[in-house]
């Protein structure tokens, strides 16, 4: 072969190269942004978790929880492991769920807590529990509209329960709300209330005897599970992330104040919201609802 036809092969290779990469930055752009095309917030979330979340409808494995947690989404991956061990609703995922959250609360109110120690947890939990498969799909809504817009809404939030005058107890409503639970933990932990985690699918389950978990930052033990029937604060303020109909805080009131779900009224003085979903928006904005 001439020297002439080597250089005209090399090239034809070269581009070829040059194509696939295109083809494939192209697939990566598609991962970076939500169905609508809007660019997902910064820092994107790892191709690996992207492409489950468009294509393997939002289910996280393990390995997907690992590259989340290794690329530092801390926030997100406590949230979504937590929620993964309610999935089947059995009593030996309960026991991890409250053991991982009783972890995580102790890793963040140390001396020197780090998020190398919260990845340190995170990590020996998903090695813990190789079958975890977790519910992906808020996570995706909560990316595209940026992370940092959540964590500055919640630091809000939190800011404004202690400058209510009464001194309310405080109580995080549903996994997605969880998003913020450093920042909650952070503003209560010197605080002598506690502050509750309830779960609406709990309280609507008459199989359930549980609603949540109680935190207290002064116990030797720092979590642990709360029953409906000992459930006895009644200065409390809920927070939840969304609300569309009200149905999630309505199921938890309902058990707070003795009453069937329908006569509970929203109370936007002691029901606090994250963010607004406008009337006749798009639904899957949404993040609890």
């Amino acid at each position: 072969m001439q020297p002439q036809q080597w250089y005209n092969a090399a090239m034809k290779i070269g581009e070829g190269f040059r194509q696939v990469k295109q083809g494939f930055d192209r697939k990566v752009n598609e991962f970076l942004r939500g169905p609508s095309g809007i660019p997902m917030g910064e820092p994107n979330l790892p191709p690996d978790v992207l492409f489950t979340l468009q294509y393997q409808q939002a289910r996280l494995s393990k390995d997907n929880l690992i590259s989340m947690v290794s690329r530092g989404f801390i926030d997100h991956a406590t949230t979504l492991i937590l929620n993964g061990f309610d999935l089947n609703r059995q009593e030996q995922d309960k026991a991890s769920q409250e053991q991982l959250l009783n972890k995580i609360i102790e890793t963040m109110i140390s001396k020197n807590p780090t998020g190398e120690s919260l990845k340190s947890v995170l990590l020996q939990t998903l090695e813990e529990h190789p079958d975890i498969i977790a519910p992906g799909g808020k996570i995706a809504q909560i990316n595209r509209q940026g992370y940092d817009f959540w964590r500055s809404e919640h630091k809000k939030k939190a800011q404004e329960v202690k400058g209510i005058p009464r001194k309310p107890v405080l109580a995080l409503i549903h996994y997605h709300t969880l998003l913020g639970l450093g920042t909650y933990v952070e503003e209560f932990k010197d605080s002598e209330t506690p502050l509750y985690i309830f779960m609406p699918g709990w309280c609507v389950d008459p199989t359930n005897p549980d609603m949540g978990y109680k935190i207290d930052f002064r116990a030797e033990k720092k979590v642990r599970l709360v029953a409906k029937a000992e459930q006895k604060e009644d200065n409390i303020v809920t927070i939840i992330d969304t609300r569309k109909t009200g149905g999630m805080e309505k199921s938890v009131w309902s058990i707070l104040e003795g009453k069937p779900v329908e006569d509970i009224l929203i109370d936007d003085r002691k029901m606090l919201r994250i963010a607004h979903v406008p009337q006749g928006g798009d639904q899957s904005d949404s993040l609890s609802e």
